[in-house]
């Protein structure tokens, strides 16, 4: 049986860029969806406060796509099929769609940022 007493002792690995740190990639990808979650509440709650002061915005906004749908002479099925999808849309709904779209928008951006940066370096 061996036993083996530690010093406390270890060897330096030396210096490293990225000890205790992400690679620049994933820390900008990180930083997109950070900024893309917290930008995602923000819109989700600025879109929830307007569609309370403003009560008539969410209809005023359904009438106007329903008036673009039928611009485009669909035929009878399908216009009624994306009527009801209009219709059918809620402050909550809304609000969502804001807040996954800011997601996704700011971490595209920040992969993109990305690959710029990670050539200068």
């Amino acid at each position: 049986m061996y036993t083996t007493i530690s010093t406390g002792a270890t060897k330096n690995p030396g210096p490293s860029r990225h000890r205790g740190k992400l690679p620049g990639y994933l820390r900008q990808l990180g930083g997109g969806a950070l900024i893309g979650l917290i930008g995602g509440v923000l819109v989700f709650l600025g879109s929830m406060a307007l569609m309370k002061v403003l009560p008539d915005y969410l209809e005023d906004v359904k009438t106007a796509q329903i008036v673009s749908l039928e611009q485009f002479n669909p035929s009878e099925d399908v216009l009624e099929k994306q009527i009801t999808k209009v219709e059918a849309i809620t402050p909550v709904s809304s609000s969502m769609q804001g807040m996954v779209g800011t997601f996704f928008t700011s971490l595209i951006v920040g992969a993109i940022v990305a690959i710029f940066k990670r050539k200068k370096e």
